[in-house]
């Protein structure tokens, strides 16, 4: 597809998708996860949290959530993880005080030169963990970027899903990215980047990408 195609695909689809009204359900969203990070997962101690509390945040984060209602819920994205699997992330970083460190590290910087060192460094303190969190794909770690700073993140997940995308668009290759840290951090920079710069889209990057899975023509 050009340009002009691609624009008039993404303005048709700005009629159906209600932009301010989804972007408020994120702000309110995104306190109750950090106000969760902070009050549970970054406080010390090993009284356990009970799985009720952690299943009111997985519901905002997977739609194949316990509880979740596509009527009247909505989630991050079809992240792909059971149930257990979000369990074993949240109580390894209620735990592990190095991942847990380095990951509020994460949440707290808008420098991509540091993100891209704390992901990498992020992905090497977990590697003997098998909880998830660093996945090939990256799945749960991009839901928990998009989770805590939904104005800075795209919500389309899987590392594989956006190497498709900047290939398909024009925006540059899977081979322009060599560690993890580049992966997850410049994916997210190169699609909302290619977006405005070649088709002046500057939409919310919440908008780009839901724009991706539901325009028949794009997904």
């Amino acid at each position: 597809m050009n340009k002009e195609e691609i624009l008039n695909l993404f303005n048709e689809y700005l009629k159906t998708y209600d932009e301010t009204r989804h972007r408020q359900v994120w702000i309110e969203q995104s306190k109750i996860f950090q106000q969760f990070w902070n009050t549970k997962i970054m406080t010390y101690g090993k009284t356990p949290i009970p799985e009720a509390d952690y299943d009111q945040i997985i519901k905002m984060i997977d739609v194949k959530a316990r509880g979740f209602n596509r009527e009247t819920d909505e989630a991050v994205a079809h992240v792909g993880l059971y149930q257990g699997t979000w369990y074993r992330i949240f109580n390894d970083l209620k735990e592990k005080e190095d991942i847990r460190t380095t990951l509020d590290k994460i949440f707290k910087s808008d420098e991509e030169r540091v993100l891209v060192e704390m992901v990498n460094r992020l992905q090497k303190e977990n590697a003997e963990n098998r909880n998830g969190l660093t996945g090939e794909k990256a799945n749960a770690l991009n839901a928990l970027l998009f989770m805590n700073k939904p104005d800075n993140f795209i919500s389309s997940v899987s590392l594989t899903h956006r190497m498709e995308v900047i290939e398909a668009f024009g925006f540059g290759n899977r081979s322009d990215f060599s560690s993890y840290g580049e992966k997850v951090i410049g994916s997210n920079r190169k699609i909302i980047d290619g977006f405005r710069d070649k088709f002046g889209i500057t939409a919310w990057p919440r908008t780009i990408s839901m724009f991706f899975y539901h325009v028949p023509q794009v997904k």
